[in-house]
């Protein structure tokens, strides 16, 4: 690409900590239980955890939206395509952990 190198970097670290800041977020409801699908559990029922949820994701957003914490926190805006890649390798623990569930459930 056209991009310098040390850009490509810090566009590359934003996306890493914004994937590792995401995606414990949404594995948190997958561990509500060890045997019993998400689906079954349901996500609405434990307010504390949306709270806690809401509140991470919302410090977070802080850091990448904010362009005076930019230095401080080495980020930088991400593009909408950058966002797509993060929200969805975010999620992959969603249907990587139903999965071992279900093997559980089966064992």
């Amino acid at each position: 690409s056209g991009m310098p190198k040390g850009q490509i970097m810090e566009r590359a670290r934003s996306m890493a900590f914004t994937m590792l800041a995401l995606a414990p977020l949404a594995h948190a409801f997958n561990c509500r239980s060890m045997r019993v699908s998400i689906f079954q559990v349901g996500i609405s029922q434990n307010i504390w955890l949306w709270v806690a949820v809401v509140l991470s994701l919302g410090i977070h957003l802080v850091t990448i939206f904010v362009p005076e914490l930019h230095p401080v926190f080495k980020t930088h805006f991400l593009t909408q395509q950058e966002w797509i890649v993060v929200i969805g390798l975010s999620l992959l623990p969603i249907p990587v952990f139903e999965l071992y569930k279900l093997a559980v459930r089966r064992l």
